[in-house]
C-alpha cells in the first residue's frame, strides 16, 4: 500500500510538472491578406498547448462583409531563450458578402461560403517577465475551387496574453 501511495504521488508531480510547461494564449492577430478584400483585417486568436512542442490555434475574424474561422495544428521549436519558430497545417472556412449594383435602384447582395486548406510558419517571442507573446507569421490559404486563384497569401502580427 505504501508503494502505491508513493507511486501515485510521483505520478501526480510528474503530471503537474508537465502541465506547468504548457501555456495557453489569447489575443489579437492583425493580418494583411489578399483573400476577398485586399487589405488589413483583425482576428481574435486563441492557442491551446498539448505539450511543449504541439498546440492548436483558432482565429476568428468577423466584419460586415466577411467572416472566417481558421484552425491550425502547429509544431513549435525553440531557437533561443524566449524565441521560437512554429509551423502548422489546418483548415479555414467562412463567408463573403458582395454587393452588386444591377440597375439604378437594384442593389443585390450575394453571400458565398468557402473552405480552404491553410498552412502557417512563423517566429514568436515570449517575454520572460511578462505573460506576453508577440509573433510574426506567413499563412497562405489554398483554394481548389474553379475560377479562383489557387493561393491567397496572408501575413500576420499577433500579440497574445499567455496563461
Amino acid at each position: 500500500m505504501k508503494k502505491v501511495i508513493i507511486l501515485l504521488v510521483a505520478a501526480f508531480f510528474a503530471v503537474a510538472g508537465a502541465s506547468a510547461q504548457q501555456s495557453n494564449a489569447i489575443g489579437l492577430r492583425g493580418s494583411y491578406s489578399c483573400l476577398w478584400i485586399d487589405g488589413w483585417s483583425g482576428e481574435i486568436s486563441y492557442q491551446h498547448s498539448f505539450g511543449v512542442h504541439q498546440r492548436l490555434e483558432a482565429d476568428l475574424a468577423l466584419s460586415t462583409q466577411t467572416g472566417n474561422l481558421t484552425c491550425l495544428y502547429q509544431y513549435k521549436g525553440k531557437i533561443l531563450p524566449g524565441f521560437s519558430w512554429y509551423a502548422g497545417l489546418g483548415v479555414m472556412g467562412g463567408y463573403a458578402t458582395n454587393a452588386r449594383l444591377y440597375d439604378k435602384d437594384d442593389l443585390r447582395y450575394t453571400t458565398q461560403l468557402y473552405a480552404f486548406l491553410a498552412a502557417q510558419v512563423g517566429l514568436e517571442y515570449q517575454f520572460p517577465t511578462l505573460p506576453l507573446q508577440v509573433s510574426l507569421d506567413y499563412r497562405p490559404h489554398f483554394d481548389f475551387s474553379p475560377n479562383t486563384p489557387v493561393m491567397h497569401p496572408d501575413f500576420g502580427l499577433s500579440v497574445r496574453w499567455t496563461f
